[in-house]
């Protein structure tokens, strides 16, 4: 699947949409995160397919709900806004928080917190900024909850 994945980000990259889309649908069925990230970000911006917000959001989270760091951002970023999901900043600040815990520190380190740190956590602090104090609570209970439940309990 790595190659195969390869040649979907590399079709993406020449904006070949199609020939990525085709290679990435059948990782999707077998649930393959990156694949689901990448076709929910096709979606998303009506890259070789309809823009579809729901299926945005439904290809975010459940790539989210595996881990993926970049995916549980772009879910964030949907529920900010309100863009396939109702509007919630509670759960937009819970996924930026799972995001940025399941970096961990290793990441930060190499990272230096910048490249793909950085962004999420002044995203997040933007959010915050927006919040009310039972929207911050609420967020950090989820968070705990959905890292408990091993990502079985998230809403």
């Amino acid at each position: 699947q790595a190659d195969a994945m390869d040649d979907a980000v590399r079709s993406y990259i020449r904006s070949d949409y199609e020939t990525a889309y085709k290679i990435l649908a059948p990782m999707v069925e077998q649930g393959n995160a990156a694949a689901e990230a990448m076709v929910a970000a096709m979606y998303r911006y009506g890259e070789g397919v309809e823009i579809d917000p729901e299926k945005s959001a439904q290809l975010f989270r459940l790539a989210s709900l595996q881990g993926d760091v970049g995916a549980q951002y772009n879910l964030a970023q949907l529920y900010l806004t309100g863009f396939g999901v109702e509007q919630s900043i509670a759960h937009a600040l819970m996924w930026l928080t799972i995001a940025l815990d399941e970096m961990g520190y290793e990441e930060f380190v190499r990272d230096s917190g910048a490249s793909v740190r950085q962004p999420i956590t002044e995203f997040r602090q933007n959010v915050v900024s927006q919040a009310g104090f039972l929207d911050l609570a609420m967020a950090l209970d989820m968070a705990a909850q959905c890292r408990k439940s091993k990502y079985k309990d998230c809403d």
